[in-house]
């Protein structure tokens, strides 16, 4: 007979075989079944360069109604997102790539990324999802097509450089004369909150 520890306790169980050990150490060791979210969930492979991708921001509170219900139907939230980043680098600097993912409500990701490559240091890139006709300056060089995003949900930034990645997000009510379409400025716009990465990360 051997005898095995109860992790956490002071307690001594007595197994008939090593195996049992094993059984044990494995049921202790295995997650539990959780949606990651936007600061814990692996960060998917590049799209748009060969560099890998890190995490830079996080923004809360964010929608958009692509790919789900029209503006004016029921389950909606009528408000679509832009993000807009700049490459902070010096001049001379490597050019970094920039992705936006986003995550529904339960903190699930969704597909595709938007990315845009190469972008150079003083450079830019502007996003805005895919669920209106946004009108200026509401206009992304690079379309979000993921979603729906509803109730709101979340997004992060990723970037290879995340170090020299600066960002703005802005929610845009998109409710107009049209449904899911927005055809006049100004819009009610709000800025939700951006957090910087939680913790680092290899390679920074």
């Amino acid at each position: 007979m051997k005898r095995i520890r109860a992790p956490g306790s002071g307690a001594w169980w007595r197994a008939r075989s090593s195996g049992i050990a094993l059984v044990w150490a494995l049921l202790i060791a295995l997650p539990e079944a959780s949606v990651a979210g936007p600061v814990d969930s692996p960060i998917p492979p590049n799209p748009c360069g060969t560099k890998p991708l890190k995490l830079a921001f996080v923004a809360d509170g964010i929608g958009t109604d692509a790919g789900g219900t029209a503006c004016a139907g029921a389950g909606s939230v009528c408000v679509e997102t832009m993000v807009v980043c700049k490459h902070a680098g010096k001049t001379g600097s490597t050019p970094m790539d920039i992705a936006v993912e986003l995550f529904d409500a339960s903190g699930t990701p969704l597909v595709p990324l938007a990315c845009a490559s190469a972008v150079p240091p003083g450079g830019g890139a502007s996003f805005v999802t895919s669920g209106a006709t946004l009108p200026s300056p509401y206009v992304g060089t690079t379309p979000i097509t993921a979603g729906p995003v509803s109730p709101l949900g979340s997004l992060r930034v990723l970037s290879t450089i995340p170090g020299k990645t600066a960002c703005d997000v802005t929610v845009i009510d998109t409710r107009g004369p049209a449904s899911g379409t927005t055809t006049a400025a100004p819009l009610w716009t709000s800025g939700p909150t951006i957090t910087k990465k939680k913790a680092p990360q290899k390679g920074d």
